[in-house]
């Protein structure tokens, strides 16, 4: 199928007419004649992005309202946005857990959030340690690690039983 209407720019959401015998001066005598006309182009052109004829359309039809029941009416995009936000509250409510852990298990002095946290400082002055004064490095940076890397991993394995 020939396409009727073109991009008008890669970061641009709207659409031209190929044919510009249609774009002649006064056409439009207010601005809602003019918006109609932009707006018909703009679907248009959005149902020509799909690469459907009419047929395949209504062939796909029961497809279609299935999807808009099952995805409460949201795009694909929306949908997209609506799992990232998920996942970032995921990790929040994470965050959250483990500040509480904290909070109500402070005498505990391997509790996993001070773990992880050693973990962290130690990674990042042995880091900083190879980058600016490799010498200072000792096999007792290698050792904490270790043992700290065997201490968390203890406690996750305690936390999935």
């Amino acid at each position: 199928m020939e396409r009727l209407t073109f991009k008008l720019g890669e970061q641009n959401p709207s659409y031209g007419l190929v044919d510009k015998a249609s774009a002649k001066p006064g056409l439009f005598t207010d601005y809602d004649g003019f918006y109609a006309h932009l707006l018909a182009n703009h679907r248009l052109g959005q149902y020509e992005d799909t690469g459907l004829t009419p047929e395949e359309i209504t062939d796909h039809e029961a497809i279609f309202k299935a999807y808009r029941n099952v995805c409460g009416g949201k795009s694909p995009d929306e949908i997209s946005a609506l799992i990232v936000e998920r996942d970032t509250l995921k990790k929040a409510l994470e965050k959250y857990q483990k500040t509480e852990q904290w909070l109500n298990d402070m005498n505990n002095p391997l509790e996993p959030i001070k773990v992880s946290a050693a973990l962290d400082s130690e990674i990042m002055k042995l880091n900083y340690r190879k980058e600016h004064n490799p010498e200072s490095i000792s096999e007792l940076d290698g050792t904490i690690i270790s043992a700290l890397l065997f201490i968390q991993q203890a406690q996750e394995q305690e936390g999935q039983k």
